[in-house]
This record gives structure tokens, C-alpha cells and sequence, in this order.
């Protein structure tokens, strides 16, 4: 994961193959992390895929005023579904990644989608405020969308970001 400022905006840029990117804008204020865009690019047997549309009203993905036991919920309409996330966090924690070592509040999010999407994702998150955004991410998706089933366990780590 790549992290950069353009603005009054951040944004997270995910290589997972040559096969998938993704890339999310985030607007970083008092109410919080807010996520405003989602786009992304897959290839599977050899057809290849594009999604990208934003969120109304931007999802709170992390709140303002964090402390541990600190909870927050959002409910917002993308342009392909309906997102219903509930967060809490847990605990702060220094971590290391390869962008460098971070001091984080450790959150466990989970969202379950509705119209035009079903399942949930589940995640544990260490977002270190002095960067305004996560670093690392351990998490489960069980997704169902467009007749196919997406399953995945993945941990992503901040590899790069402007100082």
C-alpha cells in the first residue's frame, strides 16, 4: 500500500498483482477519516474489470476523537451498494511496517453490504494519526456481488509515504 496527499485529500494506492489494483480517496478532518472514493481494476480469466464511483455521505472509516473503547457506526450508499460499518477501537500500539515505525490505535471494523452486494468484511486496522491514515490492515471479506463469491484473508502494510 502507497499513501500520498494530493490536496486537502489522501490517497491509498493497492498493488495486490498486475492483475488487481485498487485505489481509495480519503478526506482527512474533525469528523475523522471520511472515505469519498473507491476505484478499482481487476483481470480474471483474462477479462478485465473496472469499478469506481464514491460514497454518499462519505463513510466515516476512523472518528475524529479517537481513545481506546471509542465506538463509531456509518451507513452510506456507494454506486453499486449499500455499506453499513461499525467500528471500535481497541487499544494503542506502536507497529512497524516497511514505510517505518508508527505510534497507531489499534480499531476492528466490520461492514456488511445490502442492495447490489451481500456479505461482510471484517477487519483489524493501526492507524497512526501523525499520518492520518492506516498502516496496516489484517482482514476477512466474504463478498457476493455480480454472481460471484470474492473470499479473502489478507494483511497489507504501508510501504511508502511522502515525508
Amino acid at each position: 500500500m502507497v499513501a500520498k496527499r494530493d490536496g486537502g485529500l489522501t490517497v491509498l494506492d493497492w498493488v495486490w498483482s498486475d492483475a488487481r489494483q485498487e485505489r481509495a480517496i480519503f478526506e482527512i478532518g474533525e469528523r475523522g477519516m471520511l472515505h469519498r472514493y473507491y476505484g478499482a481494476v481487476a483481470t480474471c480469466v483474462g477479462v478485465r474489470r473496472t469499478e469506481e464511483g464514491g460514497y454518499t455521505p462519505p463513510v466515516v472509516r476512523f472518528p475524529g476523537s479517537p481513545a481506546p473503547g471509542v465506538r463509531w457506526s456509518s451507513t452510506a450508499r456507494s454506486d453499486a451498494w449499500t455499506e453499513h460499518m461499525t467500528g471500535e477501537i481497541l487499544r494503542r500500539e506502536r507497529v512497524r511496517v516497511p514505510a517505518g515505525e508508527f505510534d497507531t490505535y489499534v480499531a476492528r471494523m466490520r461492514v456488511t453490504f445490502s442492495d447490489g452486494q451481500s456479505g461482510e468484511f471484517e477487519a483489524t486496522m493501526w492507524y497512526a494519526p501523525a499520518l492520518g491514515v492506516f498502516v496496516k490492515e489484517r482482514a476477512h471479506t466474504d463478498v457476493q456481488a455480480s454472481g460471484a463469491d470474492f473470499v479473502s484473508d489478507y494483511t497489507i502494510e504501508l510501504a511508502e509515504y511522502p515525508r
